[in-house]
């Protein structure tokens, strides 16, 4: 069977998870990412930008959000 092409939304969070594990080697889910995030008070920017694995506006957020 050929191996698909993985979607943009998977291959961010390859990215994420990839530099994620080469820099610290522990497991890290989204949950743990999310709780993180509130831990350090990120806004809702930030956040959206980590989960993007991309640097995105607040009215990409605000979009993404309303969605």
């Amino acid at each position: 069977m050929p191996k698909l092409k993985l979607s943009p939304e998977e291959n961010r969070n390859h990215i994420l998870q990839a530099t994620i594990v080469c820099n610290q080697p522990v497991n890290f889910n989204l949950m743990d990412i999310h709780a993180l995030s509130q831990y350090l008070k990120f806004t809702p920017v930030q956040a959206a930008s980590i989960a993007f694995g991309c640097d995105i506006t607040a009215k990409e957020a605000k979009d993404f959000i309303l969605m």
